[in-house]
């Protein structure tokens, strides 16, 4: 082989790639035109949701944002808010977007005070458990937002909905994890996000996110992560419930606490980080201990050959 003839080959390897994304990008650009067209001619009528009406653009994000994973534009219609600029799901659209492509979601509990809900994969045995209560909520200090006041329960149940889907089924809703109820109430979704902050787009009413950096510490290592830690423990709760260790009463709760760190507490918020760390580190050890199986007791061989009985 020549040089001429490996450079044309060499050149033939590295523009195939750059050519199929321009091509990919070429179609999503005629998609993007003709879901304008659409949202064009369907937020001038009366049928389109009222956030939508006379917003084609606003509209042309939400059937754009659907059509990734394959909601019609009527339903992407119908399951986006427009949240802060951004084209957000609500939490019901994530639930049945996680179930359409088999996994599973099943309520086990629900009122004002706390949500659990549990989820696996489609074809596995493995079942994770979510829960969400107000002692979370108010920690990240929502519950003083209007719908957590007007209606807590259901925003219980959107957050643990939330949190389900992307534990369990990531890979169908990837893209759009996050439900229009967290964006609104400000961007405290999990340990993994950081803090969302809003400011007025210049001359335009919209208003768009950006993220923070992550805190980070004087010498520049991370700082501690302590909702994301507070919510391991939860977590950790959560599983010693599931195997019947414990019930999931408030106040149980707040008893192994206070046994633990050797003090009485009447929040989750008054343990620093040592003491959650502690707790964790308790509730996984009695976890272990509870599902060891218990020791056969020796026989005693006189016994048997006597055939006494106890």
């Amino acid at each position: 082989m020549t040089i001429q003839q490996w450079e044309q080959r060499a050149e033939v390897a590295l523009s195939t790639p750059q050519d199929a994304a321009v091509h990919r990008l070429g179609e999503w650009a005629q998609s993007a035109d003709a879901a304008y067209q659409v949202a064009e001619r369907l937020s001038s009528s009366a049928f389109v949701p009222a956030q939508f009406k006379g917003k084609p653009v606003e509209l042309t994000a939400a059937i754009l944002s659907g059509l990734e994973v394959g909601l019609s534009p009527m339903q992407a219609m119908r399951s986006f808010d427009i949240i802060q600029g951004q084209a957000a799901p609500r939490a019901i659209t994530l639930r049945a977007l996680v179930q359409s492509h088999g996994h599973e979601m099943v309520m086990v509990e629900s009122n004002a005070t706390r949500c659990r809900m549990k989820g696996r994969r489609r074809g596995s045995d493995e079942w994770q458990m979510v829960m969400w209560t107000m002692d979370r909520a108010r920690d990240l200090k929502l519950d003083g937002k209007d719908n957590w006041k007007k209606q807590p329960a259901a925003m219980l149940v959107a957050r643990a909905t939330s949190e389900l889907a992307r534990l369990i089924a990531s890979d169908a809703i990837l893209g759009i994890g996050y439900s229009s109820e967290e964006v609104a109430d400000g961007g405290s979704y999990d340990a993994e996000v950081t803090e969302v902050t809003t400011t007025p787009a210049a001359r335009s009413g919209t208003r768009k996110m950006s993220r923070k950096p992550k805190p980070a510490n004087e010498d520049g290592t991370p700082a501690r992560d302590e909702e994301g830690q507070r919510n391991a423990m939860f977590a950790t709760f959560g599983d010693a419930t599931k195997v019947g260790l414990m019930g999931d009463e408030r106040e149980t709760r707040l008893d192994y606490i206070g046994q633990v760190i050797g003090r009485e507490v009447e929040s989750s918020n008054e343990l620093t980080w040592d003491e959650v760390s502690q707790v964790i580190d308790a509730l996984k050890a009695d976890i272990e201990a509870f599902e060891q199986p218990f020791p056969e007791q020796p026989v005693d061989a006189e016994i048997v050959k006597d055939g006494a009985t106890s």
